[in-house]
């Protein structure tokens, strides 16, 4: 496997960085939200199968 080259930017100032990561982490908790309203729903159809075997 070879390896990808790094990807080189210019040094960008503190407040550019703090920036960047806040924009990060907004996007990551965004898709950790939608991440568990996708298994909420998934879990929900699971239980809706599943109901005919514990209702004999």
């Amino acid at each position: 496997a070879r390896k990808r080259p790094a990807l080189r930017r210019a040094p960008l100032p503190e407040k550019e960085k703090l920036a960047d990561l806040m924009e990060v982490q907004l996007q990551l908790q965004l898709l950790d939200e939608r991440c568990a309203q996708e298994q909420m729903e998934i879990q929900k159809r699971y239980d809706r199968l599943r109901r005919p075997l514990f209702d004999k």
